[in-house]
């Protein structure tokens, strides 16, 4: 009897298990073949590729449905979905590809703002707009002039957030420590990691310095300057460019170049080529090494190689020199 009802017991259980065991093989037997999945999504890639959106979503629908778990297939879906104006479809392909953690997190951000925006729904696409900002989305000028936010443009949250300043009610003084201080705040923005070779306290007691300064101070000298405070961060991809500078389009029409023999001219205008192997001795009064004491502080840099790759450039600019103090 006590065998019989233990068996009893049992019973159930190995119905459950062999119902179990039963399903398994037909389980697995419904899963695609690898090669199956990775011709659905060559196929897929190829329809993207040639921009060809209606027929890659139905195929980028098969890919996220076959394997939900990597973020690119979500925004490739989600990519798809924009461009066919899919907006309503696409919001949630892009937030799982955010949230799974695709790269670029930003501008997934930034995509899943613009799809509200085409929507008209102000209140997402603002949020979604605010949360691209503050994960480093650089370019605000793209946000100002996107025709999808266009009916935001006299919100005040999305002026603050496109960073919709009117200068015209600025003195000069006004303008110059608007711009000091939005380079500080995207600097600490947008930057990985902007302490790495200067403290915070250094980098702002040089931003409050300038500020200070810049009634003292010509518009060369505070280019100069900025240049300075960028430079701080150390690395070569964080910087002010002469050659972006709209101010300063007049460059010397020389390239030089730096040799064990010395600085030499080694490109030049049609009108000046033969200057082409002139060794040049002095430059604003200065002779080359201490033109490179004077400009490498300011030129950002991830090492002392970035001084003799960018002095050459920098030297080409009067103003430049001039903001130096090297010439009038």
């Amino acid at each position: 009897m006590r065998q019989r009802s233990l068996a009893m017991k049992l019973f159930p259980a190995m119905i459950v298990i062999a119902a179990l065991l039963g399903a398994q093989p037909r389980s697995f037997g419904q899963q695609p073949s690898a090669d199956a999945f990775r011709k659905v999504l060559s196929q897929a890639s190829e329809k993207s590729q040639a921009q060809e959106w209606a027929a890659a979503i139905p195929l980028w629908e098969q890919v996220v449905a076959l394997n939900p778990h990597v973020a690119r297939f979500w925004y490739a879906l989600g990519t798809a979905q924009i461009n066919a104006r899919e907006y309503r479809k696409a919001i949630p392909s892009l937030e799982t590809a955010f949230d799974l953690g695709a790269r670029s997190l930003w501008l997934i951000a930034f995509e899943i703002a613009r799809a509200h925006a085409r929507l008209s729904e102000k209140d997402a696409a603002l949020k979604w707009l605010e949360r691209s900002i503050a994960l480093g989305f650089r370019n605000r000028d793209l946000i100002r002039n996107e025709q999808a936010f266009a009916f935001l443009r006299e919100d005040a949250h999305f002026k603050a957030l496109a960073g919709v300043v009117d200068t015209a009610g600025m003195s000069r003084v006004e303008g110059w420590r608007y711009d000091v201080s939005l380079v500080e705040t995207e600097i600490k923005r947008m930057h990985y990691y902007p302490f790495r070779k200067v403290t915070q306290f250094q980098f702002d007691s040089e931003v409050q310095r300038l500020r200070k300064d810049i009634p003292l101070l010509n518009d060369n000298q505070v280019i100069v300057r900025l240049m300075r405070l960028m430079s701080l961060v150390g690395d070569g991809h964080t910087g002010t460019f002469p050659d972006l500078i709209p101010t300063w389009q007049k460059a010397a029409p020389l390239q030089f170049g730096i040799f064990t023999e010395g600085l030499f001219v080694i490109s030049a205008d049609p009108r000046h080529a033969d200057l082409v192997g002139a060794q040049v001795l002095r430059v604003a009064g200065q002779t080359p090494e201490q033109m490179i004491q004077a400009i490498g502080p300011i030129i950002s840099k991830d090492n002392e190689q970035g001084v003799t790759r960018g002095v050459t450039n920098f030297m080409r600019y009067p103003q430049l020199l001039n903001g130096l103090g090297l010439q009038s």
